[in-house]
């Protein structure tokens, strides 16, 4: 079976249960987490369902990795504010 479709079943058959984390409590952690990822924190160590989710979620994984990606280049000046 292809990679891609094995992801893809995957996911489809992966359930939220009870005490896991669905995707918009997710996005509030995310974003609540980041000093903490930013001075080297292990989101698995922090909340290990947040890390589940992202492993199962490959919308929400796309978005960390992305706001990750958009703090660091902030963080290191490699972004510029918008023009008005």
């Amino acid at each position: 079976m292809d990679e891609k479709l094995r992801k893809i079943i995957e996911v489809i058959f992966t359930t939220h249960e009870e005490g896991e984390m669905d995707c918009p409590t997710c996005h509030e952690n995310l974003h609540r987490l980041w000093s903490l990822v930013e001075n080297g924190a292990e989101i698995s160590e922090i909340v290990p369902a947040l890390a589940a989710h992202l492993a199962c979620c490959p919308e929400c994984k796309e978005e960390y990795d992305a706001f990750t990606c958009i703090m660091r280049a902030e963080q290191q000046g490699l972004t510029s504010p918008p023009e008005a």
